[in-house]
């Protein structure tokens, strides 16, 4: 009853629930009752709320007392709410009530204070943490002063905030009106699915706003505010309006007015989000195809161009592989692989008939043409300065200009007739004589080149030498009428030529056994592929004998390969050993054995492994060195520095064997390249010897002699030294041959003095070397390079 009573007091305000009295009772109650409780009894009770009983208070009555401690408790305890109803309560009764409150009511309604407070801390806690989450679910971080408020301010407060969307603000302004219980659901449970609403919109509108943004990017157009803002029907109009003024016709378009036609706001929707971008798609695609076709139809005309001229004949070819790709693959060749300087890069053959392939070639000062298959020459070495890069003409871009692939920004140009490779000087001159006009034969393959600067006159070789010519016949020699239409003609051929022999390499001896000498020829079908030929010698000729072997496509580039004809295993037939470039300095050696039918492919003998031998880099000889009636191969190959070490490839009965190293020549001491061999039995000893001539550089030659021995060779002595300026053997081509019938092998040198002119010289052979013989034969009507010694 006390508590309830309290409680009702408590809810009146600052005052007591009845009237207390104004003043204290009069003396002689106080008196009366002075006697009721101890002074201990006091001071506990003052203690509750923190009053120090002095004699003073001591003194008073149990009612005047508990008056004091009341208004104590309304000065300085207002949170003492119980204890200050409890005491009104005794004050409104008896003196007993005063007494028991002083001795037993104040310590419980104490207690009652205090767990009033406990509860009130935990539902204040309980508020600012609600209102504290319910802030923070919309990005709101809520001040202490705004979680005191009571729920109907806070709730009032979140409404108005900025980062309240419309949906919060709806809810909040609902709970404002209602009740406290209303606005703690709105707080606990409400409040997110409103802002989830707001999100959801507010990210709709965002998407919304990105698809008019993409569907203006579309054409290009960067929307404004006020457009993002259109309507579905309205922007799409805007849309259709601008795609039209692009073009009228576009799949943009088209779709853009089905829309907007169709009065459908998702229809108008749909397309913003999606149709504008699959009509794109469709423009763009149709924009493909028309490019395609008219880079289909461009290059189809660049090959028209570059096949008529002749000049280009790998552009030609890079271009039809190009047509018959794809679509990419033309427009990347149009893009890019026209420009490519590999496929301008070319050889120019020379098509007069001398039985031999010539190129048009320059280090340096006056073109020439060299041959491609020199006496002497390894299968396979490079043919120096014979590559031009076939360029636009520098005075005329429906010509053509010739640079040296060795030498940039040098060109074939005429200079008083004469055609040298020199330096451009950027002059309208120098253009002019390094321009070629191609004037295409009619046999369908070679080209004449019509200089620019002399109309009327084509580059032709004569006499080893490249003029610019006319067939007037007159002073000049090179005008000359003969052979003029051969001579200005040239075929445009593969880059870097190295030497070889035309339509393929043959080697002579006798493969049946027959007695008579016969000739094998391995000939090129392109895309690796080789046949074998042979022609059987009869008492009457030639008979043509049957096609002997084919390789398979991709298997055998007999340009890649270096022969060797010899009886290798005694037999007395001929065999022909193939050493075959395999890339990676790999070579493979193969074996054609000489049968009574011929030639019959045989094993692979030697296999050279990767990155060990590189074919290219050797000369190779054959001959029986070591006298046991099989032939072998000596091979001198270069190791680079002018290093050469000699190996040989013994004949066996059953073919050839790798044998040792014979000879190491150590490093800039001799150079492969500078030297010619020949092999022959020298000094009649029943072994075949290798004799090379070396160039020492300034027409400086020497001649140099290995002895076949029973184990290999033993390097002979110098045994000829032209002296400087005397004889230059890349003039000169060898024979061996015993001419005298002495039984030793001398050697015949035919050597060219320019101008046509040609002397025969000849080394006799000696048990211990050579003499140098007589000048046996000279013509000044014999040019060198029209004639295959053999």
């Amino acid at each position: 009853m006390l508590a309830a009573s309290a409680v009702l007091l408590a809810g009146l305000g600052a005052g007591p629930a009845l009237a207390a009295p104004a003043a204290p009772p009069h003396a002689a109650s106080t008196a009366a009752a002075a006697t009721q409780t101890t002074l201990k009894q006091k001071v506990e009770a003052g203690a509750v709320l923190g009053v120090l009983v002095d004699a003073k208070l001591a003194g008073l009555g149990d009612r005047d007392f508990v008056f004091a401690l009341w208004q104590r408790a309304l000065k300085d305890k207002p949170e003492m709410k119980e204890v200050r109803a409890s005491a009104e309560l005794a004050l409104l009764n008896t003196d007993a009530a005063c007494t028991l409150w002083i001795t037993t009511e104040i310590f419980q309604a104490r207690d009652r204070d205090h767990a009033n407070i406990v509860r009130d801390e935990n539902e204040a806690l309980i508020a600012r943490q609600r209102k504290q989450k319910a802030a923070a679910t919309i990005g709101i971080e809520a001040q202490p002063e705004e979680l005191v408020v009571n729920y109907q301010n806070f709730v009032y407060w979140l409404a108005n905030h900025p980062k309240a969307g419309p949906k919060v603000r709806e809810g909040a302004l609902k709970a404002w009106g209602g009740t406290d219980a209303d606005r703690i659901t709105f707080l606990d449970n409400d409040l997110l699915k409103a802002h989830q609403l707001d999100q959801d919109n507010e990210n709709e509108a965002k998407r919304d706003r990105n698809a008019k943004s993409n569907a203006a990017g579309v054409l290009a157009i960067v929307a404004t505010e006020g457009q993002l803002n259109l309507s579905w029907a309205n922007f799409t109009t805007f849309i259709w309006d601008q795609a039209g003024k692009i073009k009228k016709d576009s799949e943009v378009t088209i779709a853009a007015e089905t829309a907007v036609r169709s009065l459908d706001e998702n229809a108008q929707k749909a397309f913003v989000y999606k149709g504008i971008h699959e009509a794109n798609a469709r423009d763009r695609i149709k924009a493909i195809e028309k490019q395609d076709a008219e880079n289909l139809q461009r290059l189809r005309e660049l090959k028209v161009r570059v096949e008529n001229s002749r000049m280009q004949p790998a552009l030609a070819a890079a271009a039809a592989k190009a047509l018959a790709g794809t679509p990419d693959d033309v427009r990347q060749f149009l893009l890019v692989g026209q420009y490519d300087d590999a496929l301008r890069r070319q050889a120019l053959q020379a098509t007069t008939n001398w039985g031999k392939v010539w190129y048009a070639a320059s280090e340096g000062g006056g073109a020439t043409i060299i041959a491609g298959d020199p006496n002497g020459g390894v299968p396979g070495t490079p043919l120096p300065g014979t590559t031009w890069k076939i360029r636009e003409g520098l005075a005329d871009a429906n010509c053509f200009s010739l640079e040296s692939a060795t030498t940039a920004g040098s060109f074939l140009r005429q200079k008083e007739l004469r055609v040298q490779l020199a330096p451009s000087d950027g002059s309208s001159a120098f253009k002019l004589d390094a321009t070629w006009c191609s004037r295409p034969q009619s046999d369908g393959t070679g080209v004449s080149l019509e200089s620019k600067s002399s109309p009327g006159r084509f580059m032709r070789h004569f006499n080893g030498e490249i003029w610019a010519a006319n067939n007037s016949g007159g002073d000049n020699p090179f005008d000359a009428a003969d052979l003029f239409a051969q001579d200005t003609t040239w075929a445009v051929v593969a880059p870097d030529p190295v030497v070889t022999k035309p339509g393929g390499k043959a080697g002579k001896s006798d493969y049946d056994g027959d007695g008579r000498d016969d000739i094998a020829a391995f000939y090129d079908y392109d895309e690796a592929k080789a046949k074998l030929w042979v022609w059987r010698g009869t008492e009457s000729g030639f008979a043509t004998g049957p096609e002997k072997w084919t390789s398979a496509p991709g298997a055998w580039n007999s340009n890649q390969a270096q022969y060797v004809p010899g009886d290798f295993n005694g037999d007395g037939r001929g065999d022909i050993a193939a050493f075959h470039d395999y890339g990676n300095a790999h070579t493979k050696l193969w074996l054609w054995r000489g049968t009574p039918t011929g030639l019959e492919p045989g094993p692979e003998v030697w296999d050279g492994q990767p990155s060990n031998w590189d074919t290219n880099r050797a000369k190779y000889v054959a001959g029986d060195f070591n006298g046991d009636g099989r032939d072998d191969i000596a091979a001198y190959y270069d190791y680079g520095n002018a290093h050469t070490k000699l190996w040989l490839w013994r004949g066996t009965p059953t073919g050839l064997e790798s044998g040792p190293e014979v000879w190491d020549g150590q490093p800039s001491n001799w150079d492969t390249n500078r030297a010619k061999y020949v092999a022959g039995d020298f000094n009649g000893d029943g072994r075949d010897d290798i004799a090379a001539y070396y160039d020492y550089g300034n027409a400086h030659t020497r001649l140099w002699l290995w002895r076949g021995t029973e184990s290999g060779f033993t390097t002979g002595p110098e045994v000829w030294d032209g002296q400087p300026s005397n004889w230059d053997t890349n003039r000169a081509k060898y024979v061996a041959g015993d001419f005298n019938g002495d039984g030793r092998d001398d050697i015949a040198a035919y050597y060219d003095y320019g101008n046509g002119t040609t002397k025969l010289w000849l080394w006799r052979a000696t048990e211990s070397g050579f003499t140098t013989g007589p000048e046996v034969w000279g013509s000044t009507g014999w040019w060198m390079e029209r004639a295959d010694v053999v």
